[in-house]
C-alpha cells in the first residue's frame, strides 16, 4: 500500500527505540531462452499474456515498488535470493524456497549469518549479456538507501541488516549522483558481503526468524552495476535490465507496457516461473470497474491490482460461479484512530469505549456474510503466524453494546462524541483489494454509522474520496478527521505479522496513518523475530496483539476474503498472495485469433 516516499529520519526514528540486542565464478552464458517444455494437456505455449492495470504503474524499479500492480510486473521481470511458490511439489505456500540462490542457505548457529550460493547460469539481460554475481546482491541492499529514493521496504533491512542505519546515514550525506554512486560502489556493508562471485553472506543485527521473507521483497532484487552507472534518478520509469523470464521491450508512460521474453533467462535455472506465454501486454490507467469489466468480457486475461468490487463478488459467490475465486490472505476492515492531534482519541478510555459502539455483524454483513466476511477483534488474522483468537471487547454475536459504549464515554468525560471518518480507499493499484473490499465506503458505513448511533456517537463521513497516499501525504490535515476505514493485510504469508505492526503500528511505521506511537511495539516486533523457536514465535506474536488491543489504536471491524475473477479461458491461474493475484508466470492461455 503506497504512502509516499519516507525520510531517513522516520524510518531511522523508528529504531531509536530498540535495546540494544545480543546473542549468543560465472559460468558461460546459455543459448538464448528456451520455452519450457508444455504438456498437451496444458493447451501449448505462447500467445500475449493481456493484462489490465488500472490507475497505472507508478515505478519500474524494484527498490521502490510499493503496490501489488508493481511487484505483479516485477515478478515478470526481476527474481529474488527467495521467493513464493505456487508448486507444492517445489514448496509449501507459507514458506520461501530458493530463487537465484541455488539451495537453502547455511545458517550460523547463533543464526546471525546466512551464507548463499547464487545458482550458475543466472543471467542478466544487459549488452551482451552476463551472469548475476554476490556483488550485484550486495549493490541491490546498498541501493535501498539511495538519496531521494529511499526504499519503501528499508525499514525491515535498517531494523536486520549489520551496519545498514550507519550506511545509510553515510550514503545520505553524498546527495545523488556520481559521488552518491562512488560511495555506493566504494563503501563497505556490513551486512551484505560477497565473499565470491557466487557467494554472498548476510550479517544480522539480531536473530530474524522472517528474514528469509524479507529477501523474496521486490526490493531484495539484485541490481547489475551496468543499471547504476547509467542512473540519473533511482525510480525513473527507465526499465531496469531482467534476470526473469520477461524483459520489457516499450514503455508509453500512462498507456502501455509490453514485455517480451527475455533472451538471457532459461526455465532449467528457474525453480518457479514456467513462462508458458511469449509475450505480456500490460495496458496502464483507466478505472477498476473498467479493468474488471474487460476480464470479464474477455478482452483481458488478468487485472494488476485490481479485484472484483463487493457487489459482484456477493453475487457470483453466491451463485457458486466458478469464476469467482474466493483467497484468504488474512485482510481485514478496520477503523484507525487519528492521534495526531489534540482531542478526546488521545484518551485511551474512549478508544476502549468505542470498540463496543460498532455492530461488526452488520458491517461483516455487508461484505459478503460468513462466506466471505466474519467479524474480527484484533490486529492480526489467520493465517497468519501468531493470530490467537481473542476479544478483549467481545459482545453478544459481535452485535456491538451500545449501553456499554455510552457508559464507558460518559465515565470518561466524553458523552455524545461527533467523529468524522474518512473512507481511506486506495487506488487500485495500491492495494490490490481494497478497493474492491470498500470502493467508497457506501456498503460499510451505513451500518457503521448505525451502530454508533445506537450509542449516542454520530459518525460524518468525509464527502471527498481519499487514497491513502494523499491521506498520508496531507491530503487532509491532521485535524480534519478521527477516524480512518481502511483494509489491513500482511505483505507476505506465513510469517507476516512484522508486515501488519511494523508498517501500520511502530514509531515512524509507513503505513502509521493514526500516528500511533509505543515503544514496547518496536521491542515486541524484535522480541517476536527472534524467538528461538515457531511456538515461542506465536507466543509472542499474540502477546503484542493482545498489548496493542490493550492500548486500543484501531477498531478491527471484519475479516474478509479476496474474491478475483478468473476467466475461463486462463489456465495456469494459480494464486500467489504476495500478489493477491494469479501468478502470472504460470498461467497459460488458449489458441487466438490473430490480432486479439
Amino acid at each position: 500500500m503506497r504512502v509516499g516516499t519516507p525520510t531517513l529520519a522516520a524510518v531511522l526514528l523508528g529504531l531509536i527505540a530498540l535495546p540494544a540486542c545480543s546473542s549468543s565464478g560465472p559460468s558461460p552464458g546459455p543459448s538464448p531462452s528456451t520455452s519450457p517444455t508444455a504438456s498437451p494437456s496444458r493447451g501449448g505455449l505462447g500467445g500475449t499474456l493481456r493484462v489490465a492495470a488500472p490507475a497505472g504503474v507508478d515505478t519500474l524499479d524494484p527498490a521502490l515498488a510499493d503496490t501489488a500492480a508493481e511487484a505483479s510486473l516485477l515478478r515478470l521481470t526481476t527474481r529474488q535470493l527467495m521467493t513464493w511458490t505456487t508448486d507444492p511439489a517445489v514448496g509449501p505456500p507459507d514458506k520461501p524456497v530458493p530463487d537465484i540462490a541455488a539451495s537453502e542457505p547455511e545458517i550460523s548457529s547463533d543464526r546471525l549469518a546466512y551464507t548463499f550460493k547464487i545458482r550458475d547460469s543466472v543471467r542478466w539481460d544487459v549488452p551482451a549479456g552476463r551472469q548475476l554475481t554476490a556483488p550485484d546482491v550486495v549493490r541491490g541492499f546498498k541501493r535501498l538507501c539511495y538519496p531521494g529514493a529511499l526504499s519503501p521496504a528499508l525499514p525491515y533491512f535498517l531494523a536486520t541488516l549489520k551496519g545498514m542505519p550507519q550506511f545509510c546515514v553515510g550514503l545520505a550525506r553524498q546527495h545523488t549522483g556520481d559521488r552518491a554512486a562512488a560511495h555506493l560502489e566504494g563503501t563497505t556493508l556490513p551486512g551484505v558481503h560477497a565473499d565470491s562471485d557466487n557467494t554472498v553472506t548476510f550479517h544480522l543485527q539480531a536473530r530474524t526468524d522472517d528474514f528469509l521473507s524479507l529477501l523474496t521483497l521486490p526490493a531484495a532484487s539484485p541490481v547489475p552495476t551496468e543499471v547504476l552507472r547509467g542512473e540519473q534518478a533511482p525510480g525513473t520509469l527507465t526499465p531496469f535490465a531482467s534476470d526473469g523470464p520477461y524483459r520489457i521491450v516499450e514503455w508509453t508512460p500512462g498507456r502501455v507496457l509490453r514485455l517480451r521474453r527475455n533472451p538471457e533467462w532459461t526455465p532449467q535455472v528457474d525453480p518457479v516461473r514456467t513462462a508458458f506465454v511469449d509475450g505480456v501486454q500490460i495496458d496502464v490507467g483507466g478505472t477498476a470497474e473498467a479493468a474488471q469489466a474487460r476480464l470479464r468480457s474477455g478482452e483481458a486475461d488478468l487485472a494488476f491490482g485490481s479485484e472484483l468490487a463487493r457487489s459482484d463478488a456477493i453475487t457470483l459467490t453466491r451463485g457458486k460461479s466458478p469464476a469467482a475465486r474466493d483467497e484468504e490472505r488474512g485482510a481485514q476492515v478496520a477503523l484507525v484512530f487519528n492521534l495526531r492531534h489534540p482531542g478526546p482519541l488521545l484518551d485511551v478510555r474512549v478508544r476502549r469505549a468505542l470498540q463496543y459502539c460498532a455492530d461488526k455483524e452488520a458491517v461483516a454483513r455487508a461484505l459478503g456474510g460468513p462466506a466471505l466476511a466474519v467479524p474480527s477483534a484484533q490486529v492480526l488474522t489467520p493465517p497468519t503466524l501468531g493470530y490467537q483468537p481473542r476479544d478483549l471487547y467481545a459482545t453478544k454475536g459481535s452485535r456491538g453494546d451500545p449501553g456499554r459504549c455510552q457508559r464507558l464515554l460518559a465515565a470518561a468525560g466524553y458523552a455524545g462524541q461527533h467523529l468524522s471518518v474518512v473512507p481511506v480507499v486506495p487506488d487500485a493499484v495500491s492495494e490490490a483489494g481494497a478497493a474492491g473490499i470498500l470502493g467508497t465506503g457506501a456498503a460499510v458505513l451505513p451500518p457503521l454509522m448505525a451502530g454508533f448511533a445506537n450509542a449516542g456517537v454520530t459518525l460524518a463521513p468525509l464527502p471527498v474520496r481519499h487514497d491513502i497516499a494523499a491521506l498520508a501525504a496531507g491530503g487532509l490535515t491532521t485535524a480534519d478527521w478521527d477516524l480512518a476505514l481502511v483494509v489491513v493485510a500482511p505483505s507476505w504469508p506465513g510469517d507476516g505479522a512484522r508486515s501488519v505492526f511494523q508498517p501500520w503500528l511502530s514509531v515512524g511505521g509507513a503505513n502509521n496513518l493514526g500516528g500511533y506511537q509505543s515503544p514496547p511495539v518496536s521491542l515486541g516486533i524484535t522480541n517476536a523475530v527472534a524467538a528461538p523457536d515457531e511456538r515461542e514465535e506465536k507466543g509472542r506474536w499474540a502477546a503484542l496483539d493482545g498489548f496493542v488491543m490493550r492500548e486500543a489504536p484501531w477498531l478491527p471491524l471484519a475479516r474478509v476474503q479476496d474474491v478475483l475473477f478468473q476467466p475461463s479461458a486462463v489456465g495456469g491461474w494459480n494464486y500467489l498472495p504476495s500478489l493477491n493475484n494469479a501468478d502470472p508466470t504460470q498461467v497459460f492461455l488458449p489458441p487466438r485469433p490473430a490480432g486479439t
